[in-house]
Parts: C-alpha cells; structure tokens; sequence
C-alpha cells in the first residue's frame, strides 16, 4: 500500500535578485528611516515591500508574509482596492502565502489583485507577472487546464512585450516547464527550461546564482525522467553556486541540498540522502530568523529515510519533533497536523506499538471529521493515510469505508490531482483483496494502471508499482500465471529504470520467489530468494527488516523440503535481525521466536522450543493483552512440546486456548483452524475423550467441505 510520502525539493528559488547582508541592511536602514521621520504611509509601504521582497527571495517567508501584508493593508487604506499599486501589493503578499503552503487563501489575494488589474491594457508587465504566479498556484494545485490558460497569456504577452534574452521571460518559460513535466510532456518541458536556462545564464553568466532556478527546475525534470546522475549533476551545480555567493550555510543551500537527498532516495543510496539531509537540517536549525516550515519538510524527509532504512527509534523521535513543529506553526486545528499525525501513528504500528498508533491515527480521523470542505484534496489525502493505517492494524472495514471516502473526495476535488488519486484507488483495491472482494479490486487495479500509463513515461517506477500490485491481486486469487506475468514486467521496468541491484528489483524478486515456492517450483524459488537477499544485504544492509523478511521465507522454503538446519539457520538470524531493529519486546520478534521454536520442535529440541515460546507468549501478553491472535500461535507450539513428552494433559487447555482466540480472530469455520483443531482431535482420543475428539473431527470434515 502507499502513504502519500513528500520529499520536498527546493524552496523558495524564485530568484530575481538575489543579494548579501549588506542589501538587507540598507533595505532596513530605509524602513527604519521612514518610521523615524514620519514618512507618509505610500513611502513606508514601499520600504516594507522591498524588504519583503527581499525575504522573499532569499527563502525567508513568514518575515515576508508579515512585510507584504502590512505594505498590503496601507495600499488598499491609502489607494483603494482598484489602485494597481494595491492589486501588486496583494500580489506580493500571495506569493508569500503559496510559498508557506496555504494554496487557498493565496489563491483569493490572487483573485482579488486579479480584479483590479484587468482593467489594464493586455501588454501590462504586472498582468504578465500575475497571470504566471497564478499558473504556477494552479500548476501546485492541480488544476493543469487553469494554470496552462494563464501561463499561455503571460508567455505571449511577454513574448509581445519582451526582448527575446529578457530575464523576466525565464520565470514563465521556467513555470510552463514545471506543467509539462507534471503531465508527462517531457520533450517539451525540456524546451521551455533549456530556454530559461539560456537566458538566464546569457544574461547573468554561469556562476549566478539567479540561474539556480533553471538548474533546479532541470534537474526536477531529469528526476522525472530517472535521469538520476543528470538530476544529481544539477542539484549540485546549484549548491555550488549558491555557496559561492551566500556561503555553505544559507538556507537556498539547504533547499537545493533537499532536492539532491531526493534523487539519492530514488537511487536508493540511503545514507548519502541522510547525510544530505542531515546538513539540511543543520542550516535550518542554525539560522536566525530560523524557518521552522522548512525545518519540518527537511526533517519530515529525513523521518522517511530512517524509515527505508529500519531505524526505528530515530523516526519515531524525528515525526514527534515534526509533529510538534505543524503544531506550533499551525495551531492543533490544522490538516497538516493531522498529516503528521497520520505519519507517527503509522511509524508506531509498524513498531508493534499498535495502541499508541490506533489513538493517534484516530486523532487525525478526527480532523477529517470536522474539515468543512468535503472537496478538499488535503482531506482525501490525510484520509488516505488513516485508512493505510488502519490496513496495518488489520482492521478492513474501517480502513475500507475510509479509504471509500478519501476516494470520494479526491474525485470531486477541484484540485483533480489523478496520480494522487490513483495512489488512494490502488490502496483501497489492496484492502479490497484482503477482504476477498476480488471482482471489484481487479477493475481498480487495472483503473491505476491505466492511469499511470497514461499520465508517466513508459518505464516509471510508478507504472511498475501499479503493475506490481496487480500481481499481488492475482496472486491472492491463486491465479499465479497472471501473478507472474504481471511480476516480471514489473521486474522488467524497474530493471531498466532503477537498474538491477535497486531494491524494487529485490522486492518483486521477493514476491516471484515466494509464488513458485507455492506452486511447487522449489529450485526457481531458491534461485530468486537468493537474488533478493543479494540486493537487500548489498543496498539495504545486513541488518534490514527485508533481509528478515527474505530470510523467514527463505526458511519456509527450506522446511517444505526438509533441510531443517537450514531452516533454523536462516529463522535464527531473522529472529536476530529484528531484535536489533526493533528491540528485544517487538511484535515482529515474538512471531520470529515462534518460527523459530516450531522449527526447534521439528529437529527434536523440544527444551529450547519451549523456551522460545514462553518468550514470544511473554512479549505478546506484554503488549497486546491475552487474546492477541499470534498468541495461538505459541499456545499451539507450546502443546506440541508438551505432546511430545507424552504430556496431553497439559497439551489440551493450551490447545483449546490457542483454538478459541483463533476462532474470535477469524471465525469457526476457516480454513486457518485446520492445524489446531487437527492437533486437538489427536490430543483428545489420546486422553481417551473420544466423544469430544469425534465433534473436533466433525468441524473439521466441515470446514475441508468449504474450502
């Protein structure tokens, strides 16, 4: 399934004329003159528009947004709302509020400042300037048919109006190709940046840091493209020259460095975007004023690397310092706190620590609750959220009705975002499968791959995700020639995109391995368990959960065809693995610890299996109450010892206790109580109890009739 993950690029690079400390001191000696005298209020107003221009461009904007809008607020007091002064100065301060990401709200100052300048000529250079800001807000909003109607209106104008090598044609050729590139026009994206790009650098040379714009906006598109060493190339071209002219520690720096840690998170090279990331953060941090919008995407971005990684207890500490930095930015009202509500509750359920998470994802459940715009993407997308993790949880339902509603919303919202969409239909498909529903499931997931087609290059990544997941769908309807048709063109594409070793490859390695496991195909499942491993231990580490997780099914493979050393080998190494990630008392490590003790029971070391399954028993009694369901697991293997001693007596209650927490957890008549019930029956005519046994048997003649 997919959470909706933003690794944020570059900030605030519209750059026009980017200057040092002392342009900032002068721009402050003027404000300052102009309060101490008594200037009138026009020339104080344009003192603190420039300033806030000025912070504008260098990335600093809640100083900006309060400059622009006090400059604002005097325009419209001393000009009128339909002065062309007054409809700039709310212009200004839109472009402030988009840049702090209250894309409604800079959309009415848009409009408002819209109104008033309409009624110059066409060719006006302000007209020109708005109707590009407002393709650039449509562009950020989704709105694609918008933002292209005004960007097609300010090219032209200023193609009229403008000399060919005119730098103020860069931010709209720069803006169109952002929109190409967002919907998968990437030859013609290529055009309108390389324009920009030349301009700019005709005008102001190669080591400008106003052509920092163009390199990035090139570089977002080679990224888009899987061009990675091209996009790295770029991003780092930048830094250098914004290092240059600001020094290693200005936050444009740690912006560009936010966008290099992407493409490093592409490549699947971890610890360079951590480290990437880490240096990002640290510029936030040292910074005064210090931009704690900024702080929050860094370490929100970090927070999913730890994550890709396995370092479980960074994360956790990462999303509650981000958490409490949407708090203190936004008040304990905002969307974008229940978003980072969302991305701890789901951290701590993948922890094992589902009580913490389930409370906190119902926390964000709450805010959807309340939002008063049921066609506001920002619902779906923290509704998304919630519904994944409550899939983690298990709960189907819920996570069903959900993401049914998130769905809604997306498809009715104006922001009409389709490859965000396809990401909630493909989640909601996924939970749908779990359930059985597999007729409905399958036309979703055929829907998102249609989309993703349609809207991304042939060989994205993402394409092969949708691709992937479809093999899944047919691989829980045991239809496994599909399955793997399905898997390998998946495999193919991100072969050919991410190259062999990246862990995608790895993964639907995974997934192919573990079906020709199912269907009997022993030798080819050995070979591509083998493969994954290779990649996960080479681009994950020795110690990551998908190492665990290929081992344990590796360790599958190997009890089916009886090399049970082997078997134990991989399961104690597994066992140990998770012990490291996520601490001795995890969920993850009591369902290793019972692999484990089966195995141990297998090869007749029924102490040591018994001493596995009081552990696992241990940390599940810990943590999730007395009626957990891989309680029954140990319960059973804990019987199977006690059987093995000749001791049904004692074997009984632990096996009709490990019946009846798997009969609460999934109903009397599955197919999941054959083993149980089976052991049960045998322990019962032992204990001479042949009546009970015949009823046990019953059941289960009942429920092979079902299958």
């Amino acid at each position: 399934m997919y959470r909706v993950w933003l690794l944020i690029g570059i900030y605030g690079l519209n750059i026009c004329n980017l200057a040092g400390q002392e342009v900032e001191q002068g721009y402050l000696a003027a404000v300052r003159a102009a309060e101490s005298v008594g200037a009138d209020e026009l020339k104080l107003a344009k003192a603190w528009n420039n300033l806030g221009t000025f912070y504008q461009e260098r990335g600093r904007y809640e100083e900006a947004e309060s400059l622009h809008r006090r400059a604002a607020t005097t325009y419209e007091r001393a000009l009128g709302p339909e002065n062309p002064d007054s409809a700039a100065s709310l212009s200004n301060l839109a472009l402030s509020v988009r840049s702090l990401g209250r894309l409604k709200e800079a959309e009415s100052l848009y409009r408002r400042s819209l109104a008033a300048l309409e009624k110059l000529p066409a060719e006006s250079g302000r007209l020109r300037v708005l109707w590009n800001n407002l393709g650039e807000l449509y562009q950020l909003m989704g709105r694609y048919q918008e933002s292209e109607s005004f960007l097609d209106r300010a090219l032209a104008v200023g193609e009229k109006t403008l000399d060919s090598r005119s730098l103020d044609l860069a931010p709209i050729l720069e803006n169109f190709g952002g929109l190409r590139r967002d919907q998968g026009r990437f030859r013609e994206a290529e055009q309108f940046i390389q324009r920009a790009m030349d301009i700019r650098q005709a005008v102001v040379g190669a080591d400008d840091p106003r052509l920092v714009f163009s390199l990035a906006q090139m570089a977002e598109l080679r990224l888009a493209e899987m061009r990675y060493k091209d996009a790295s190339d770029l991003y780092k071209r930048g830094i250098n020259i914004l290092e240059r002219a600001f020094g290693a520690d200005d936050r444009l720096v740690a912006g560009s460095l936010q966008g290099l840690a992407k493409v490093y998170r592409e490549e699947a090279r971890f610890a360079d975007a951590a480290t990437t990331l880490r240096r990002s953060i640290a510029i936030y941090e040292a910074g005064l004023p210090k931009d704690r919008r900024a702080l929050r995407d860094a370490i929100n971005n970090l927070a999913l690397i730890e994550r890709l990684v396995g370092h479980s207890t960074e994360k956790t500490t990462l999303y509650r310092k981000s958490l409490a930095l949407a708090e203190e930015l936004y008040g304990p009202n905002h969307l974008s706190v229940a978003t980072s509500l969302t991305s701890l509750g789901d951290v701590l359920i993948w922890q094992g620590q589902d009580a913490e998470g389930e409370a906190i994802e119902r926390r964000a459940l709450a805010f959807c609750q309340k939002a008063t715009d049921d066609a506001d993407f920002d619902v779906a997308v923290v509704l998304n959220n919630v519904g994944f993790g409550f899939w983690r949880l298990g709960r189907m339902d819920e996570a069903e009705s959900i993401l049914r509603r998130s769905l809604a919303i997306a498809e009715k919202s104006v922001r009409r975002d389709r490859l965000q969409t396809a990401s909630i239909l493909m989640n909601l498909a996924e939970v749908l499968d779990r359930e059985g529903k597999f007729d409905e499931s399958e036309a979703m997931h055929a829907q998102v791959v249609r989309i993703r087609e349609s809207a991304l290059a042939p060989e994205h990544p993402d394409v092969a995700h949708a691709i992937k997941a479809f093999g899944e769908h047919y691989s829980a309807r045991r239809q496994y020639g599909k399955a793997e048709e399905a898997f390998r063109r998946a495999l193919a594409m991100y072969e050919k995109s991410l190259g062999p070793d990246h862990p995608n490859v790895g993964n639907t390695l995974l997934s192919l391995a573990q079906d020709f496991a199912k269907t009997g195909r022993t030798a080819a499942a050995e070979t591509y368990y083998s493969r994954a491993l290779d990649i996960f231990e080479k681009r994950l580490g020795p110690d990551h959960s998908m190492v665990a997780l290929t081992l344990e099914s590796s360790a599958e493979l190997a009890l089916q065809q009886r090399r049970i050393p082997q078997a134990r080998r991989f399961v104690q190494r597994a066992v140990a693995i998770r012990e490291k990630t996520f601490g001795a008392w995890d969920t993850s490590v009591a369902r290793g610890l019972n692999n484990l003790a089966y195995v141990k029971a297998l090869e007749g070391r029924y102490e040591e299996a018994e001493q596995d399954a009081r552990r696992s028993l241990a940390i599940l009694e810990r943590d999730h109450g007395p009626e957990h369901p891989d309680k029954a697991n140990s319960l059973r293997i804990l019987a199977q010892v006690q059987s093995s001693k000749g001791h049904y007596a004692q074997a009984e209650p632990l096996l009709k206790r490990s019946i009846d927490i798997t009969t609460a957890a999934v109903g009397s008549d599955n197919s999941e109580l054959v083993p149980e019930l089976s052991s049960y029956a045998t322990v019962l005519r032992k204990l001479r109890r042949t009546d009970e046994a015949s009823r046990v048997e019953m059941q289960l003649r009942a429920i092979s009739g079902r299958k």
